[in-house]
């Protein structure tokens, strides 16, 4: 479980805490949408067209790789640390309000300027997210193969589906499997952004060598694909990719291990992923912002009981969070 510091614990339960987090600012705002006469959501009334408004991200994590990659830059490992910190507490958010993106990628993690001039990482392209531990139709499903995870690779190899777009989506023409219903995971999230920390270290993505070679050899994905879904194969960090992963650090290491095992049910949750020992130091950093304002908000709720001990309205003003204080227990996706 998410580890709460000792202080509160007694009288806080994990769940206050998590529902005291502002999941929104993990993912992208939206600003504005077009609305019909009666100013409900549907065709503009003046253009006759539909459109949704986000707000203005700046780089996204894979224009921002290439270019540490064009200038020879390495990421230290606090500045790995932060960066997964901020994927896996997107995923964690998205998955405590019950859905599932299939499609996280450095493309669709961006950078955003917040309030106090800090950048923080969002999740974008959320139009595909579905609900998790539900069926839903193999259409509705976009992924990026090689971001894919092994089970869906499995899936798609089961139902016959081997012709895909760049997106992972099954070609056109093929209604009867374009209907079926497969079973989502909130594990397949995780495999993606273990993906992801992997490209930000080694600036490429590193499944990306086997899918153009095979792909070039045989014309098709279905190799791929195979390769990915068969869980006896060799794992995804071995023999070299282990050690450069260790020559950073040894949790790290043992953190994405964790995350890449083709098996889902050796693979951590995103739970496990939040309480390993590689996010110790931040882990503890956070809930504790977190639990001070907890603590002000129980105070102040236990004073507002007994009208003999309520502040005057300056002490009640000086008792408050402050706006700083406030943003920093309600963010949880943060920058390296």
């Amino acid at each position: 479980m998410v580890e709460i510091p000792s202080h509160v614990r007694r009288r806080s339960s994990r769940g206050e805490l998590i529902r005291k987090i502002d999941f929104s600012s993990c993912f992208v705002s939206v600003v504005s949408y077009s609305k019909d006469e009666d100013d409900n959501p549907g065709l503009d009334a003046e253009s006759e067209s539909l459109f949704i408004v986000f707000e203005l991200g700046g780089e996204s994590l894979e224009d921002r790789l290439v270019r540490y990659a064009d200038e020879g830059r390495k990421l230290s490992a606090d500045e790995h640390r932060s960066l997964q910190w901020a994927l896996v507490s997107i995923v964690f958010g998205l998955h405590t309000l019950g859905y599932v993106h299939l499609d996280i990628k450095p493309a669709n993690i961006v950078s955003f300027d917040m309030p106090d001039k800090k950048e923080q990482w969002k999740l974008i392209d959320l139009d595909g997210a579905l609900n998790s531990g539900k069926p839903a139709m193999l259409k509705d499903c976009v992924t990026t193969l090689q971001y894919l995870s092994p089970e869906l690779a499995g899936t798609f190899l089961s139902m016959k589906v081997c012709a895909r777009d760049k997106f992972g989506r099954a070609r056109r023409g093929r209604e009867e499997t374009d209907n079926q219903l497969i079973k989502l995971s909130r594990l397949m999230d995780v495999w993606s952004v273990g993906m992801c920390a992997m490209e930000a270290i080694f600036l490429v993505p590193i499944l990306m060598p086997w899918y153009d070679e095979w792909l070039r050899e045989t014309g098709t994905e279905e190799k791929f694909l195979n390769w990915l879904a068969d869980y006896h194969s060799d794992p995804i960090i071995t023999g070299d990719l282990t050690d450069a992963l260790r020559e950073i650090d040894e949790d790290m290491c043992n953190f994405l291990e964790g995350m890449l095992q083709k098996d889902p049910s050796k693979r951590f949750s995103i739970i496990e992923c939040i309480n390993h020992t590689w996010f110790e130091k931040m882990r503890h950093s956070h809930l504790e912002d977190l639990a001070g304002i907890l603590e002000k908000s129980e105070a102040a709720d236990s004073e507002a009981q007994s009208p003999a001990s309520r502040p005057s309205p300056k002490e009640e003003k000086e008792d408050r969070p402050t706006g700083k204080d406030a943003r920093r227990a309600s963010r949880a996706c943060v920058l390296m």
